[in-house]
Formats: structure tokens, C-alpha cells, sequence
């Protein structure tokens, strides 16, 4: 045994991104940190590398089914059995659980379930220029990689879609004899990566932004109007609403208001790696919206109508911020519907779009 350990020890374990007209925008990253070799005896390498990678995977079917389930089915809060999970086995199992999601693994292959990538970050540095003995002991090489924030786009984990980084290191030995030796040895380390893109310096800003109200009327039956923020975010947990009701008959009356998130994720209905120009088309692009928060309030004849508040909720791990990728776009927006009192007048549906944003 020559080598007995690689460890990645960095600076930060998370990388910050600003873009936001408010603040001034990121043009790139340094993320510098230490490679740390602990050797049983002197070794000579060839080369030795770092490398971060930043993958978007997407679990996609050949069961067309899957891609129409109703908007109010919810998915499990536990990530451990969600699709993406499974099909990530050899990445993220656990030893003890290895057997089980091994035959999950394989129960979603027999759904006809495969996954697709997107390589958007890869970015290298080499720590040696020639090739070089190190010693018995431990030692520290040390490094720095160049990231382009325009690359970068948040971490996130959904049931079927996940964007995630991680640092790679890789020790290439000299001769054969040595890779043969330490054939079982580790010659690579992995160590992830947060990734948050922040739209505002701070949540004391956005107590500040200018409130959107939308208008409008249904012809002989109802003037409504909706105020509510344009911005989101997610660190705030609740998203505060206020609708408003005039009726332009007597004999309207309301009887439920529901109000929901919608999330809406699209993405192509391909397999294999597609790559950061192409060019898919919208047939090729399947779309899924779910819901992740609702609320449904009854009205009673006597309630006022003029002004009812409403907050959703934002604590559901299947709530992320906006994403525009070649393979996946994630967009948002509050859905209002109405339902009058009677069988004679068909609901009101009414949807805003909302942007997701991060502070810092």
C-alpha cells in the first residue's frame, strides 16, 4: 500500500453566485482549497488533477403515463425513494440500504425509467507540470480553480431532477508497477459542492419591493383584483396574498376560493448526454406541473369579500428557485380559482407569474 488517503479540504464548501440588477454580478469564481496526500511510502505521480463537475440529471420514461398524472398528486417529502434517488444508486447509496435500493433500482428500470445529463460545468487545474516523487507522509498540494458564474446554476433536488457539483481529484501514477501495486488503494476523492445563485444581498430587502396588483373583471358577474409580490423567496417560508372581490350583481355569491403554487418543470424527453448547445425542440420537451403548496377557504354569505388574505406555504422540499438550462426549465406562477355559489356560474380561474429568488 502506497497511498493510504486523498482528501479535498477547500476553503468554502459552497459557492455564492450574485445576478441581480441590484447587485454587482459575479464574472467568476475561485475556489481554492488543498489536496491533501497521506502516502505509506514514496510514490512518483505523472499527473495530478482537480477537477469540478456540474451535472443536471433527469429521470425520464418511455411510459408516456407518468408525464400526466394530476397536478394535486404529491409526491413523497422522503428523497431516499424518489426516482432521481434510485436511479443515482451507485452515487448515493448507503451500504446497509445498498440491497434495497439495488432492487428498487432495478423495479424502475423495468418501468422503462433511464436517465439523461447535462455536463454544464468542467473545470480543471493540474498540480503537477512533471512528473514527481513525493514522499513518506502526509502532503499538501495546494490549488485554485476558475469557475465562470454564467456556467453555474443552483444545487437543487427534486423527485425527478436534480442539478448538483462536486470536486473530483484524481492521482495518476508513473509506472505500472505502481498502479498495479495500489490497484486497490484509493486513487480519487470526491467531495460535493453547494451551489446557491442569490438575487438579492439580503431578506431585509425584499421587505422593501413594490407590491404587483393585477385587475380584471368577468363581464356581468365579478371585478376582481390580486395583490401580491412579483419576487419570491424561498428563506421567507410564506408568500403573502391579498384578493379582492366586487360583485356586480346581488345575487353573486362566492362559496370556496382556492389558492395554489404552481410549479412547472420542463425538460427533454431524450436519454444519454445532451450537450450545453443544443438546440431541442418543443415537441421534444416534456412538461410536469405540480403543486406543491394549496389552500382552499370557504366563504360564508356573511364573510366580507373586499379584502381576504391568503399565505402559502414555502417549507415543501419540492419548491426551487427558477432554472433556465438546455435540459431543464423550471418556471412558477399563483393560481386563483373561484367558485360562485350555485350551479348556474362556471368557476373564474386566474394565474400570475411568480419569479423565484434567493437572498443572500
Amino acid at each position: 500500500m502506497s497511498i493510504l488517503s486523498i482528501d479535498i479540504l477547500t476553503e468554502n464548501d459552497s459557492i455564492q453566485v450574485y445576478t441581480t440588477e441590484s447587485m454587482i454580478p459575479n464574472e467568476g469564481y475561485v475556489l481554492r482549497g488543498q489536496l491533501v496526500l497521506t502516502l505509506h511510502r514514496p510514490v512518483k505521480a505523472r499527473q495530478i488533477t482537480v477537477q469540478l463537475k456540474g451535472t443536471i440529471c433527469n429521470v425520464v420514461s418511455n411510459d408516456p403515463s407518468i408525464y400526466y398524472h394530476s397536478v394535486n398528486e404529491p409526491e413523497s417529502n422522503d428523497a431516499s425513494g424518489w426516482p432521481i434517488t434510485i436511479m443515482q444508486v451507485g452515487s448515493c447509496a448507503k451500504k446497509k440500504d445498498l440491497l434495497g435500493r439495488m432492487g428498487r433500482f432495478a423495479l424502475y428500470s423495468t418501468y422503462g425509467y433511464a436517465t439523461a445529463y447535462q455536463k454544464i460545468v468542467r473545470e480543471e487545474v493540474n498540480l503537477l507540470t512533471n512528473p514527481t516523487t513525493f514522499e513518506q507522509g502526509v502532503t499538501c498540494l495546494p490549488f485554485e480553480l476558475h469557475v465562470p458564474a454564467e456556467n453555474l446554476a443552483p444545487t437543487l433536488l427534486l423527485p425527478r431532477h436534480s442539478i448538483h457539483y462536486a470536486l473530483h481529484a484524481y492521482v495518476h501514477l508513473d509506472s505500472f508497477k505502481e498502479r498495479y501495486v495500489t490497484f486497490r488503494n484509493p486513487q480519487q476523492k470526491l467531495k460535493p459542492i453547494h451551489v446557491s445563485c442569490h438575487s438579492f444581498p439580503s431578506l431585509h430587502y425584499l421587505e422593501f419591493q413594490p407590491r404587483v396588483r393585477y385587475m380584471g373583471v368577468r363581464e356581468g358577474h365579478m371585478r376582481y383584483e390580486v395583490s401580491t409580490v412579483k419576487y419570491a423567496c424561498l428563506e421567507q417560508q410564506t408568500l403573502r396574498l391579498s384578493c379582492h372581490f366586487f360583485p356586480l350583481r346581488p345575487d353573486i355569491r362566492l362559496e370556496t376560493i382556492e389558492v395554489s403554487l404552481e410549479q412547472t418543470e420542463a425538460y427533454p424527453l431524450l436519454t444519454g448526454q445532451i450537450r450545453n448547445r443544443e438546440v431541442i425542440s418543443s415537441y421534444r420537451m416534456i412538461k410536469q406541473t405540480h403543486k406543491p403548496s394549496h389552500i382552499s377557504r370557504s366563504i360564508c354569505h356573511t364573510d366580507s369579500i373586499d379584502d381576504i388574505p391568503f399565505e402559502v406555504d414555502l417549507t415543501s422540499p419540492h419548491i426551487t428557485q427558477d432554472v433556465n438550462a438546455v435540459s431543464l426549465k423550471v418556471t412558477h406562477k399563483i393560481k386563483v380559482i373561484v367558485h360562485f355559489a350555485g350551479q348556474t356560474i362556471r368557476k373564474m380561474a386566474l394565474s400570475f407569474p411568480l419569479t423565484w429568488k434567493i437572498a443572500g
